[in-house]
This record gives C-alpha cells, sequence and structure tokens, in this order.
C-alpha cells in the first residue's frame, strides 16, 4: 500500500517519552510513516536506535540524525526539519508531533479525504484530549478541546484570525498538505536563505517552536476543523524539558527576556529576517495592498512575541514577589463581556439584539459541543490512559 502521510517526530534527550509515544504508535497499529529526527547525545542516540530498531516490524519506521551546526538547539531543530520537508518528504500529508505527544492514527484517513476533495485548505484539525500527569508520571486529569477554524478567503484575514484574542490553532497536530513546502523551496531558490532556519542570526527561541509554519499553513490555505473525530493525546507533564516549563530554568532566562533580547540585538535580527519571509509568501496570494500588508506582520508579529517572552516581574526570587503570588493565588481572576445597555438608545437597536442573541447562540452551540465530544470519546480516552500508566509502570520497573 502507498503511503500517504508522514508523522514527523523531533527528539532530544528523551527516551522516557520517545519510549512512551512509539510504544502507543505500535498498540494503536500505526499505518503512517513515522520519521523521528534526532538530536540526542550519542549515549541516547544509541538507546533510541535500539528502541527504533525494535519496533520496525510493527511501524513504518526510520531515524535521522538531526545537524549539529549551531550551538543553538532549537536552530539545529529548525535546520533539520526544512532539511527533511525539502529533501526526504514523500507523501501528500504530513503531522509534526512532539515526542511526548501522540498523533490518533485514525484521523489521517479522516483528514486525507477531506483535503483531497478540497484544494482551497492547506490543513485539518480535529479533538484534542490533554493529560495532565504528576510528578510520578501518573494521569490526573484530562481537557478535551478543538482550536479554531480558519476559513477567511484572504490569508492576511486569516493571520489576523489566529491573532485575535484566544483564536490558537496548530495545523501541525493535525494533517498538512506537503504543497505548503513548495513555497519555502521557491523563498530559498529568490531570497538565498533557508527560511525559518535563522542560519546567519540567533532566531527567537521561544517563537520559533511553533509559529512560523502555523503562519506558513495560514498562509497557504484555509484550515478546516473536525469536531467529530479525534486527532491526538496532548501531555501537560512537570518534566523540565517541556518547552512550557522552560521560562522557570535560569539557564533560558536571556531566551525569554525582552530586554536581554533587545540588547544583544535578537529581536532586531529576527524581526527583519521573519517579516521578509512572510512579505515573500503571502505576496501572491493577498488582494490587499503591500502597505497594508507589512503593517498587518508587523503588529502581529509583536503581539505574538510580547505574548511569548518572559515578562513577570515577580519571578519568586524576592520575599516580596513570592508572598504577593501567594496572595493572588488564592483568587481566581475572571473576565465577563456584558452588554452594552446604552445601545438600546443610541445606535442600531435591532442589531445590537441580533449580536446579543448571535453570542448566546455561539456560547451554547460550544457548550453542547464540548458535551457531546466529552460522551463520544469517554471510552477512548480511558483506554488511552490506562494504556499512558502502564508504559510508563514497565518503563520504571
Amino acid at each position: 500500500m502507498i503511503q500517504k502521510h508522514t508523522i514527523i517526530i523531533q527528539t532530544k534527550n528523551r527516551l522516557n517519552w520517545l519510549n512512551y509515544s512509539l510504544n502507543l504508535y505500535s498498540q494503536y497499529k500505526c499505518k503512517s510513516k513515522i520519521v523521528i529526527i534526532d538530536g540526542s547525545d550519542d549515549e541516547i542516540y544509541s538507546k533510541n536506535s535500539l528502541l527504533i530498531s525494535s519496533l520496525k516490524e510493527k511501524l513504518s519506521i526510520e531515524q535521522i540524525r538531526e545537524t549539529m551546526s549551531f550551538s543553538e538547539a532549537h536552530r539545529n531543530k529548525n535546520l533539520s526539519f526544512f532539511n527533511y520537508l525539502k529533501n526526504f518528504l514523500n507523501t501528500p500529508y504530513f503531522s509534526l508531533i512532539p515526542d511526548d505527544d501522540m498523533f490518533f492514527p485514525n484521523f489521517a484517513n479522516t483528514a486525507i479525504a477531506f483535503l483531497d476533495e478540497n484544494e482551497e485548505f492547506s490543513a485539518i484539525t480535529g479533538i484534542e484530549v490533554n493529560l495532565f500527569w504528576d510528578k510520578n508520571y501518573k494521569i490526573y486529569g484530562n481537557l478535551t478541546k478543538v482550536y479554531s477554524e480558519f476559513l477567511q478567503n484572504d490569508p492576511l484575514d486569516r493571520v489576523l484570525h489566529y491573532a485575535t484574542d484566544q483564536n490558537r490553532t496548530l495545523p501541525g497536530m493535525g494533517v498538512i498538505k506537503s504543497s505548503v513546502v513548495e513555497d519555502l523551496v521557491n523563498l530559498e531558490k529568490e531570497l538565498k536563505f533557508k527560511p525559518f532556519c535563522r542560519e546567519n542570526i540567533k532566531g527567537l527561541f521561544c517563537y520559533e517552536q511553533e509559529m512560523p509554519y502555523v503562519l506558513l499553513c495560514l498562509i497557504a490555505g484555509k484550515i478546516k476543523v473536525d469536531r467529530k473525530n479525534l486527532m491526538n493525546f496532548r501531555n501537560r507533564h512537570q518534566d523540565i524539558s517541556r518547552m512550557s516549563n522552560l521560562k522557570d530554568n535560569d539557564k533560558y532566562f536571556d531566551y525569554f527576556d525582552p530586554a536581554s533580547l533587545l540588547l544583544n540585538d535578537t529581536l532586531k535580527d529576527f524581526l527583519k529576517e521573519h517579516l521578509t519571509e512572510l512579505l515573500f509568501l503571502i505576496k501572491n496570494k493577498t488582494t490587499y495592498e503591500a502597505k497594508t500588508v507589512e503593517r498587518v506582520f508587523k503588529k502581529v508579529i509583536w503581539n505574538f512575541i510580547t505574548s511569548l517572552v518572559n515578562y513577570d516581574l515577580h519571578d519568586n526570587k524576592t520575599k516580596y514577589s513570592f508572598n504577593l503570588k501567594e496572595y493572588r493565588g488564592n483568587f481566581k481572576k475572571l473576565t465577563v463581556s456584558i452588554p452594552n445597555i446604552k445601545k438600546i438608545f443610541i445606535g442600531n437597536r435591532t442589531m445590537f439584539i441580533n449580536d446579543i442573541m448571535l453570542q448566546l447562540k455561539y456560547k451554547f452551540l460550544k457548550f453542547l459541543v464540548h458535551i457531546r465530544i466529552n460522551m463520544l470519546y469517554i471510552k477512548e480516552r480511558k483506554k488511552f490512559i490506562n494504556l499512558s500508566n502502564k508504559i510508563f509502570k514497565e518503563a520504571k520497573e
């Protein structure tokens, strides 16, 4: 059978999580091609090789050594990923999945069937189950979610929708058309540098992990959401190696601190190069004038940078900050939107009432969707949690 889908997993010195995810793919009889881009130290790389070899009869799997060109891990990771996409990706669809998460294999067939029939879409996502782990590697909770949908006709409008409120997506967790790579290859040919790789600058660690390829997919086409099929299981664990936990690590302080990034010119160099990339990718796809596009991209990039860099004044290293955080932790902040009653008396009253009804309908439908999703996948979720706990228990023994 000809394979149509590749799962790309990038890993670095996380044998326990790679063992976990690959064993799950084996348990679920994954038919997709699995490619491990491995940046681990020699000892862990060898252990990973043994693990991968032991599963070759059950999985279509290969291991590739990550490029070790730079001192910064994220630059090696980005360069290795681009080189694989450009030179070795040979399936019409792919997913980019962290080594501690799992793509649900059945979703590939559903996603491919949709993308085959819908040329204007670049990617599709589905239902995501988040699992919360304690420090002893036991699952204590779960949360089911779906990402936003991006159906605007112009790519700049899709990007703006993504940058507004909490309209987030991670198309790599779903399924992406491999045709998006063509735009990157063309960029390299015309601009004479490899997109998103930061070969000649430091790059922005906190931004590079996912943002460039999300924007690539949004520019390349619409993104569909399948609210009926399970897409992936995502693990929210407490390992210091997890991206969301690195902000608390002193070693990574300069990667997240905006003052440090300004002082060493990291922000300036990154903004110049990334803006050039985005303007190239969108230039033949948008109907908006160049000045508007550039203005919007500058705002969008800066909006995401400021949301990702660590600018927390209170970091528990002083007594005052510690006590303040303890105090604030006793309260839960809620944001509530209420109708502007003045609009009943001034402005378009009919439009005002219709907007309120539309908002209530949206909230109600969203509530019903989440209930239905949780009911549909309660059995699958229990099965996955039991398998996860079993794998980590066996690894300890």
